[in-house]
Parts: structure tokens; C-alpha cells; sequence
């Protein structure tokens, strides 16, 4: 089975496709549209030649990463499902957002307090409306609509994702638990 996940950034969107792929034993491939060289140990070519060429993938996207002017919705026809995954929390999305920026690390757990809060005020602020357009387009999409906190919170979305791709019994719902989330703050105030 073909799988395409379209998300915007720091939205629980590597851990899905991670997930999905050990569930289904599926390739998982990351950010086919990514231009950075060498990110998730492919070259861009390669992750887009897999992505059209690989018949159990998990293919994971993000909607800022698309070519200017490319058809979504006629390359997404070339995927049995399409799985779209927005964060209702922008706010927290944009955090995460910038202390990956800050620490070049896309993938390890970070601590904020309410003095890097107050320092970030303005640049948070600044990206409410970008992240507002991410969700809007992603809304506009075909397919499964699921939120993170749907996935990692209340959890009522990982049955439409297991009724949807027909999972019988799932395995490895343990690697989307809560306790694997980037942001760890414990003393901090609630992020609204």
C-alpha cells in the first residue's frame, strides 16, 4: 500500500510515518521534497525516485516543502491513502519550530521556560498567520484529517488512522505515546 502523509512542520509528522511504517512494515520515506543534502541519509533524488517508484511506502511530506506551482492533488492520486496532519496548538508548533532552528536538531527533546517565551514573544507572534495558511491548505486537501492532538493526546485519532488503512492489531502504538514528545517542560506555564 501507497501512504502519503501531508503535514506542516513540527506537527508529529515523522513520528506518524515512522509509526505507520513499523506497523505495516512499509519503507518509510521522509521529505522526498526536502532540499537540504543528505537529510534522513537520501539525497533528494533518491527520495523522490522511491516515493513514485516504491509500492509499500510510507511517504511522509510537508506542505512548505512542495515545489512552487506543483499539482498536490495530481501526484497524491498516485497513493492508495493520503493522510493529513495539521497541530490545532500553532502556538506550540512555532516553538518547536524555532528551538529546532536554534539547536540545528530537528529530532531531540527541548526544554523552554517562560524567559525564552518572553524573549521569542514577537517572532511566535509573527509566524501565528504562516501557520494559520499551513492549516488552511491543508484543510483544502483530500483524504484522512487527523490533528497531533488527536494522535498524541486524546488519542481518538489513532483508530480513524487504524480503521482507515485497515489495521487489525496495532504493535507499535507505544513509539506515539506522549511520553516521546520533543517539548519536555514540566515547570513552565501553560502554552496557549
Amino acid at each position: 500500500m501507497r501512504i502519503l502523509i501531508i503535514a506542516h512542520q513540527r506537527s508529529g509528522s515523522t513520528s506518524l510515518a515512522r509509526w505507520l511504517s513499523m506497523e505495516l512494515n512499509h519503507q518509510c520515506i521522509l521529505e522526498p521534497f526536502n532540499d537540504y543534502k543528505g537529510y534522513w541519509n537520501y539525497d533528494k533524488n533518491k527520495k523522490l525516485e522511491l516515493s513514485i517508484n516504491e509500492k509499500n511506502i510510507v511517504c511522509k511530506c510537508l506542505y512548505i516543502q512542495f515545489p512552487k506551482d506543483f499539482i498536490i492533488e495530481k501526484w497524491s492520486t498516485t497513493f492508495d491513502k493520503i493522510i493529513l496532519l495539521k497541530r490545532n496548538n500553532i502556538r506550540d508548533s512555532i516553538i518547536s519550530e524555532i528551538k529546532a532552528n536554534e539547536s540545528k536538531n530537528y529530532d531531540s527533546k527541548y526544554t523552554i521556560d517562560d524567559e525564552w517565551i518572553e524573549k521569542n514573544k514577537k517572532i511566535i507572534e509573527e509566524r501565528v498567520s504562516v501557520f494559520k495558511e499551513y492549516n488552511d491548505k491543508i484543510d483544502k486537501l483530500n483524504g484522512l484529517h487527523i490533528t497531533y492532538e488527536g494522535i498524541y493526546n486524546t488519542k481518538e485519532d489513532i483508530e480513524k488512522v487504524k480503521k482507515y488503512l485497515e489495521i487489525e492489531k496495532l504493535k507499535y502504538s507505544h513509539f506515539i505515546d506522549k511520553k516521546f514528545r520533543y517539548q519536555n517542560n514540566k515547570n513552565t506555564k501553560e502554552l496557549i
